[in-house]
């Protein structure tokens, strides 16, 4: 029988960080203007793509709207 393994909240938290630094970089806009857009400092982006500070769910609808896209954690 196959084993099941089931992301924990953490692994998809993560895989949202690497889809903001992703787009960053292919979309030319800056930590800083998305920490604007959200209502944080830069320092604050980077600690939350880090994972040193979790996203909240206001941040995470706030961040697909800056960038125009749909995180889809496929």
């Amino acid at each position: 029988m196959a084993k099941v393994i089931l992301d924990t909240p953490r692994q998809k938290v993560n895989r949202f960080s690497a889809w903001v630094l992703w787009m960053l970089r292919t979309s030319g806009k800056t930590q800083k203007a998305l920490a604007a857009y959200i209502g944080v400092d830069q320092a604050g982006v980077s600690r939350k793509v880090k994972g040193q500070t979790p996203w909240k769910l206001k941040e995470f609808y706030q961040v697909q709207e800056f960038f125009g896209e749909e995180f889809k954690d496929e």
